[in-house]
């Protein structure tokens, strides 16, 4: 049996690495991380991409919502680990290929060094696992190409500030740190 890797090449499945991946994910929650991963285990197939066992991960979890509420915050760090390896780590080279916004585009190159620093990555790990699968389905930005979700929750909060502040980068930027840092109240987050 063998797994397709982000980069496309195959491996020999390794049950071995589904575990641990969810054992460290779910260091200091309130589940049972061997029951999830024998759950997941049992449904990989031959030629599963390790996005797709990421996936069925997340939707085991939400299946066990109902034995404890930490499963949901486990799938939120799963789905968020699988979003963050799916898409660019900057900010400024994802959106200026996808926006269409020629003005908010010039913005975001001349300022590109600060906001790609300004960006908080791992505050993505605050949204809820639902809460992510809305902005999946209705907000973040998708590639033109193929429909792939091409940005992460912290994008979209930066392409919100630059859009409604307009070159007021000051003003972005504070804006973006209320939403990013739960200032901003939300039902996105936890």
């Amino acid at each position: 049996m063998y797994v397709i890797k982000r980069n496309n090449t195959e491996e020999p499945a390794s049950f071995e690495q589904i575990t641990d991946r969810i054992t460290e994910l779910s260091v200091g929650l309130n589940v049972d991380a061997s029951v999830v991963s024998q759950k997941v285990i049992s449904g990989v197939y031959s030629g599963i991409s390790t996005a797709e066992i990421d996936e069925l991960t997340c939707e085991t979890l939400a299946a066990m919502i109902t034995v404890n509420p930490d499963y949901e915050v486990l799938a939120s760090k799963v789905a968020i680990s699988n979003l963050h390896k799916q898409t660019n780590p900057s900010f400024s080279e994802t959106e200026l290929s996808v926006i269409d916004d020629e003005r908010i585009k010039e913005i975001i190159r001349i300022n590109a060094q600060k906001l790609d620093s300004t960006i908080k990555h791992a505050n993505d790990y605050d949204i809820s696992y639902f809460g992510l699968k809305t902005l999946e389905n209705n907000y973040l930005l998708k590639d033109r190409d193929n429909k792939a979700i091409v940005e992460r929750p912290q994008y979209m909060f930066m392409r919100t500030a630059l859009e409604i502040h307009r070159g007021d980068i000051e003003s972005v930027i504070e804006t973006y740190e209320m939403m990013s840092e739960k200032r901003v109240s939300t039902p996105l987050r936890r």
